[in-house]
Parts: C-alpha cells; sequence; structure tokens
C-alpha cells in the first residue's frame, strides 16, 4: 500500500493570507479608536465653549442696563444713566476676550426686538431709551477664531433694575 503523507502545517501562502486579513482587521480598529479620540476631543471643546458662553450670558445679564450713580465710562463725571462697557454698542472693539485658548465676542445691539420709546421710567435720562439690548456671545478655538464652537443669544429688556 502506499502511505500518503499528511501535511500536518499550513502553507506560506495560508499564512500570508491570514496576516493580510488581520492587518486589514487591526487598522480599522484603529481608524474607529482615532475616529472615536477626535469625536471626543470635539464633545469635549463645544462643551467648555458654551458652559464659557453660559458664563458670559449670565454675567451680562446680570449687569444693571443703566447705572444712574455710577461714571461706568470713565470720563470722571457720575452722569445719570451710563451703561456698562460690557453692553454698550459704541464699545464693540472691547466686547472680546481671551478664555485660555477660546477667543469669546458678543455683541450687543440696541432695540432690534423693541423700538425705542419714549422714556416713561424717568423725566431724568435720556429720552427716548434703549430699552432692550439684544446681545449674541459666540466662543471659538482661538486658533479658528472664524469657526465658532458655540453661540449664545440673550434678549436684555431694561426694567427699572437701576
Amino acid at each position: 500500500m502506499n502511505d500518503l503523507k499528511r501535511d500536518d502545517g499550513f502553507t506560506l501562502i495560508e499564512v500570508l493570507i491570514a496576516i493580510a486579513i488581520f492587518s486589514i482587521g487591526i487598522m480599522v480598529v484603529v481608524s474607529l479608536q482615532t475616529n472615536a479620540v477626535m469625536k471626543t476631543v470635539s464633545a469635549r471643546n463645544t462643551t467648555e465653549a458654551l458652559e464659557l458662553a453660559s458664563a458670559q450670558v449670565e454675567f451680562l445679564h446680570g449687569l444693571p442696563l443703566y447705572d444712574p450713580d455710577l461714571d461706568l465710562d470713565g470720563n470722571g463725571i457720575t452722569e445719570p444713566f451710563d451703561m456698562p462697557p460690557e453692553l454698550n454698542v459704541l464699545n464693540a472693539d472691547d466686547h472680546e476676550a481671551a478664555v485660555g485658548r477660546y477667543a469669546m465676542r458678543w455683541t450687543v445691539t440696541d432695540d432690534l426686538p423693541l423700538v425705542a420709546i419714549p422714556n416713561v421710567f424717568s423725566t431724568v435720562g435720556p429720552d427716548p431709551l434703549t430699552i432692550s439690548k439684544t446681545i449674541v456671545v459666540t466662543v471659538a478655538d482661538a486658533r479658528q477664531p472664524n469657526r465658532p464652537l458655540a453661540t449664545l443669544e440673550m434678549i436684555k429688556v431694561w426694567d427699572r433694575d437701576g
């Protein structure tokens, strides 16, 4: 009888094919992992930007629209109805700040939703008064300031707070 020789191992071609399949699988897993890490960093940056924008909106919301007792514009004269510089439309150049690796900007628009009306609250202040301000706070990465990560909008209405 003829004894057939048994092959107990793998051929070189089978090993190479297995290595190729395994390599493709490893590359896919590494690509997925890299993508997941990039998405996590992006989500963290967006969350931090939203927190900064929210804190700035809360700060601006807490400011009085007019302050009758202080000289907030820095001219040395106590004038009725001085406006905090953060809310003053004329101080538009000052409405930006660097916070760590983020650039924060806010724009203020007078009476966007409400038309200026005659001063019904006081006979001392300017006439017509600014009754409302629309404030838009934008936070972007300082390296890419034209690509905002977060934008919040607020309408501040004068309710005799000052």
